[in-house]
């Protein structure tokens, strides 16, 4: 898995495949499975206007609610949370070729795959790109913000990416139950497997006095893995229903090969999925675990 790197060139025949399920179809569906992540949201709203100049019917289908920070993806609005009936086209935005993002940041997959079809790129698929890329990259100063990264993000820009909006809500935006969040779950974070894994949890009660969701969480997950002698941090949610939302973001170990067991999706760098109903104690001890036995199997 190649990570945040510069994604490989679908082979012509993988991409003959989608040009021509896209121009079949009459109703395509843009599903992405994670509501807080930017790179996934910011690459269907820029494959949503590309369907619209197309002629053709579209749906926007995320199953949780998108957190305001990300209000300025354009689409956003038009959010649905189950796939429409009518849809005779699904297009799994981060698991599905070519758009699948093991093969790299799927902002950069989906800039190449518009620009060559020739897609003149609008500033409603820009500011949703370059929206993409800051969150992901934490405002280009990951470790993994590569040369095609910037030279993506200067392109953007020329074609219109609204920065200033994308920079004030992404990071000089912050909602008062998102600090408070934020300074519960520090203060009772747990270092496990000699420092090197930082665990987090968020249990309902905390929520409720937060006034959040689980999306929130994910803020304090980055911070956490900031730590010096951490590369690996984990967050346990638990939901209304009961189920253990969990987070998974590494340094070191592939995350999705880390979570595979559990349907984990996402990249080598960041990964989530849900585990059944369950005391927070409990799944924290089985990620704990986990994380050992693939740690020992990293020396």
């Amino acid at each position: 898995m190649l990570g945040y790197n510069s994604p490989k060139s679908a082979d012509s025949e993988t991409m003959h495949s989608i040009d021509n399920r896209i121009d079949q179809a009459r109703h395509i569906a843009l599903m992405v499975h994670s509501s807080h992540d930017a790179d996934l949201l910011g690459s269907a709203s820029a494959l949503y206007t590309y369907v619209l100049t197309l002629h053709k019917k579209v749906s926007l289908v995320c199953e949780a609610m998108v957190p305001r920070r990300l209000g300025f993806i354009p689409w956003v609005d038009e959010v649905r949370s189950h796939l429409p009936q009518s849809a005779d086209l699904c297009i799994e935005i981060g698991s599905e070729a070519p758009f699948d993002r093991r093969e790299g940041l799927m902002v950069l997959t989906v800039f190449d795959f518009l620009s060559a079809r020739g897609v003149k790129i609008n500033a409603k698929m820009a500011t949703a790109l370059y929206g993409g890329l800051l969150d992901t990259l934490r405002g280009f100063r990951s470790p993994q913000t590569d040369v095609h990264a910037l030279r993506v993000a200067s392109e953007l820009l020329e074609r219109g990416a609204n920065a200033a909006l994308a920079v004030r809500a992404l990071f000089e935006t912050i909602p008062l139950g998102h600090l408070r969040l934020k300074a519960m779950l520090l203060a009772d974070m747990e270092l496990a497997c000699d420092a090197r894994l930082a665990l987090l949890r968020a249990d309902r009660a905390m929520l409720l006095r937060s006034g959040t969701f689980c999306d929130a969480c994910v803020e304090a997950l980055e911070e956490a893995l900031c730590l010096p002698t951490a590369v690996l941090a984990v967050l346990l949610c638990e939901r209304e229903d009961g189920r253990i939302e969990v987070h998974l973001h590494s340094k070191l170990v592939d995350a999705v090969s880390l979570t595979q067991k559990w349907g984990g999706i996402g990249d080598a760098k960041r990964a989530v999925f849900l585990l059944p109903a369950s005391r927070l104690d409990e799944a924290a001890k089985q990620m704990i675990l986990h994380v050992k036995e693939a740690l020992e199997t990293q020396q």
